[in-house]
């Protein structure tokens, strides 16, 4: 596998804007043209802190700021770079653009010619390239549509739905809480948010692997691994190496179809703990896949020992709720996430691991990744692995109705296919949880209606919860929190939101 970096310097303008033509919006910006010039840019980075950077916004975490950035999320935005491919890297046989983040609507054109398109800022997108690279300098441009146009479009055409704060915000597959929350501000973004590559092999690759925790005895511990191959043609060769402090383990076998699977044995295994309960002891595995004795990939994935389960149990009030780690019932103790900046690519490793170092110091053992946020980075999971801080996992929905139209259940079933693939290897993981906050707001403003009365409800009913068994099957997953039987905020069963504190000024 080889790789070329395209992070880094970037140029931007504005797509939307012409010379010389007045705009709403602040005095300052309409009598400058700079807008529809090209200025400097960095990516991995947002819009709003290319803006920054070129002193065309002021800082709008200052005072009011905020009201004089509103017409940058009504702006389409083209991002390019220059970028030179070798005659090495076009012999092989397949090269793909590989964007990790895209924010949000973005089109990409590639030496003159489209290349793709993309929707959705939690995931991944591949592009086959290879036809449209050329040797020397190649010229990628990518832009982006206005965020608010594209979901004040998509409302006008499908309906508006019952959604807290910016309605037209559920059609975008896209961090909720930049169209505003309770806690933050109004900061739509649009870019290139996390890194952008070329990769190109010949050969087969491996994708997606997994280690699954079958069983586990204070002897022996037995693990599923598997892992998906791609471009596959001739019979390969896999092996399997799993190094632990005290143990290290090696199996092989033959690869004849698109996925490998086989169990392997750790005796003595050393089990994985929430902080305040034991160590969080993590073992590395090495896959390895030739063709003969020539290596064509090779792949590391650290990995724990652990198992969960939900306990809902009868008691005096209704039924428990509790989470329980190798057999052991846990008291969690924790915060809610929200992102730590509204700038996400912004916020520094240094940043992450103060935070979280705060939470295990406070003795916090779990940490909720709350739904109108994002999918995090993966510094934070790795963290969360190494202090014991359990993880809630939201899926990306938060206080509203969702639509429930073929193209937006397919994109809900691709994001979530994708996110669980990523995250499923890490210990750290608990729960999955459908969304934040949508049945118990929908339930409370139409009481004579239950959840699946609301709009979207087939996404935390049916779409996420198989996506969980068909790619997971090792953690529980929880239709939405608050949620339980009859009333979803019951404070007889099921999880809670106490808001009436915070919200109304109850006495503790």
């Amino acid at each position: 596998m080889k790789s070329v970096n395209l992070n880094g310097k970037w140029q931007f303008k504005s797509g939307t804007r012409q010379k010389g033509r007045a705009y709403p919006g602040p005095r300052r910006v309409n009598r400058s043209d700079r807008l529809v010039q090209w200025m400097s840019a960095t990516v991995p980075g947002t819009v709003h802190t290319d803006l920054l950077a070129n002193r065309i916004i002021p800082d709008p975490f200052y005072r009011m700021n905020e009201l004089e950035v509103q017409w940058v999320d009504k702006e389409g935005w083209d991002y390019r770079r220059e970028f030179v491919v070798t005659p090495a890297l076009l012999r092989e046989e397949s090269i793909e653009l590989v964007a990790e983040g895209l924010d949000t609507y973005a089109t990409l054109i590639l030496n003159g010619k489209p290349a793709g398109r993309s929707a959705n800022m939690f995931i991944a997108h591949r592009f086959d390239v290879k036809r449209l690279l050329r040797k020397g300098t190649n010229l990628l441009k990518i832009h982006f549509d206005s965020p608010v146009q594209r979901t004040n479009a998509l409302e006008k055409k499908h309906g508006a739905l019952r959604v807290a704060l910016e309605p037209p915000r559920v059609y975008a597959r896209k961090a909720q809480y930049s169209f505003s929350w309770d806690w933050g501000p109004k900061l739509t973004t649009s870019g290139i948010w996390r890194n952008i590559s070329l990769q190109a092999h010949s050969g087969a690759v491996m994708e997606d692997p997994f280690v699954k925790t079958v069983w586990v005895s204070a002897k022996e511990a037995i693990v599923e691994v598997s892992v998906r191959i791609r471009d596959f043609e001739n019979p390969l060769t896999l092996s399997a190496t799993i190094q632990g402090k005290k143990s290290r383990i090696r199996a092989e076998a033959v690869v004849n179809g698109k996925s490998a699977k086989f169990r392997m044995k750790i005796p003595s295994p050393q089990i994985w703990w929430p902080n305040g309960y034991g160590d969080q002891p993590m073992y590395a595995l090495t896959l390895a896949l030739r063709d003969g004795k020539k290596e064509l990939q090779k792949l590391e994935v650290p990995f724990a020992i652990r198992t969960v389960r939900l306990l809902q149990e009868k008691d005096n009030e209704g039924k428990s709720f509790i989470i329980e780690v190798n057999g052991v019932k846990i008291y969690c103790k924790g915060a809610d996430w929200i992102p730590c900046d509204n700038f996400i690519p912004r916020i520094a490793d240094a940043t992450y691991e103060k935070l979280l170092r705060m939470a295990k110091d406070a003795h916090m053992n779990m940490i909720r990744v709350w739904g109108g946020g994002i999918y995090e980075q993966e510094i934070f999971y790795d963290l969360c692995d190494r202090l014991g801080l359990m993880v809630w996992q939201d899926f990306m929905y938060a206080c509203g109705e969702y639509p429930e139209t073929p193209w937006f259940l397919e994109e809900a079933r691709a994001e979530a296919e994708q996110v669980v693939r990523r995250l499923r290897n890490h210990p750290s993981v608990v729960v999955w949880c459908g969304n934040n906050e949508c049945e118990w707001l929908f339930c409370t403003e139409n009481p004579t209606k239950g959840p699946d009365d609301m709009n979207g409800s087939p996404i935390f009913r049916e779409v996420l919860p198989s996506v969980c068994r068909t790619y997971d099957g090792t953690r529980p997953y929880w239709r939405s929190s608050p949620f339980g039987t009859g009333f979803p905020n019951d404070e007889t069963n099921g999880n809670h939101h106490q808001w009436n504190v915070w919200s109304f000024w109850k006495d503790y």
